[in-house]
């Protein structure tokens, strides 16, 4: 359900070009793992985070509506959560554990909405159920069968040129065809098709990824100079902070060494 102001909208609208802009300029800084993209990418993931806050705000979808409720410009907006997975996913900067769990987050949330407006086609939404079912062991491709596991990558990538191909026709129609509602309908839902068919295939690699990371062993953080103070202190019987023998510091103090006759030069 849309609100009634108009300036909002406009406000979202504005948003989320910017985001999109953003979103394929990262493409022109040719090393993913540079400090500039790192930084860059996380401007990016923000303004779209902010396009998702007013999106939500503005109660644009709803879960009581059906795919023909939504207005033809704000299909566009379905797609939101699908480019935060996506952009997640290349943050080279944080534990990848996490970012894998929250790129997961975003794509299940994109796919939540095209389920409550009946939008996933008939093989879609069996995958959905299938992910739904058991998210941690989700696969496109048998493992048990390989005749099978080949015949889902041959139909998959014929159906993603396919969807590529017609992307790619529609936007290349004349642009007085572009503000025809119609059209531009017709534009946003192929694109959401190609997206859905990317983000099941982004579910799959991170399960797989988390499976890995799970059967690594787990490394302890290094010890800290307090721990290892501490760790001295109650080898040495001294843990009581009560005792006016106990100090801080790893050597004992001048007055035990002179008590206990080493009087000699302190080394």
């Amino acid at each position: 359900m849309e609100g009634n102001s108009n300036e909002p909208h406009k406000s979202l609208r504005s948003l989320f070009e910017t985001a999109n802009n953003q979103r394929r300029s990262l493409d022109s800084i040719p090393n993913p793992s540079s400090s500039i993209y790192q930084s860059q990418l996380q401007i990016i993931i923000r303004t779209f985070q902010q396009c998702q806050d007013l999106t939500e705000r503005l109660s644009i979808f709803s879960p009581n509506e059906t795919e023909d409720d939504i207005s033809s410009n704000s299909l566009q907006y379905l797609l939101t959560n699908h480019y935060l997975g996506d952009l997640l996913l290349k943050d080279s900067l944080s534990r990848r554990k996490d970012v894998l769990q929250r790129s997961r987050v975003a794509y299940e949330r994109y796919l939540k909405i095209l389920d409550n407006y009946d939008m996933l086609s008939k093989s879609d939404n069996k995958l959905y159920q299938r992910y739904l079912s058991s998210p941690d062991d989700f696969s496109l491709l048998s493992q048990s069968d390989a005749t099978a596991r080949r015949n889902t990558k041959i139909a998959r990538y014929k159906q993603e040129q396919e969807l590529k191909l017609k992307l790619e026709y529609l936007a290349c129609v004349p642009l007085a065809l572009q503000h025809d509602d119609a059209a531009s309908r017709e534009i946003y839902l192929a694109e959401i098709q190609l997206c859905t068919h990317n983000t099941f295939h982004a579910l799959d690699i991170i399960g797989q990824e988390l499976k890995i990371i799970s059967l690594m062993p787990q490394t302890s953080p290094a010890p800290q100079p307090e721990d290892l103070a501490e760790d001295y202190r109650q080898r040495n019987g001294r843990t009581n902070k009560d005792d006016n023998n106990y100090f801080d510091r790893l050597d004992p103090p001048i007055s035990q060494l002179m008590n206990a006759g080493k009087t000699g030069p302190i080394l």
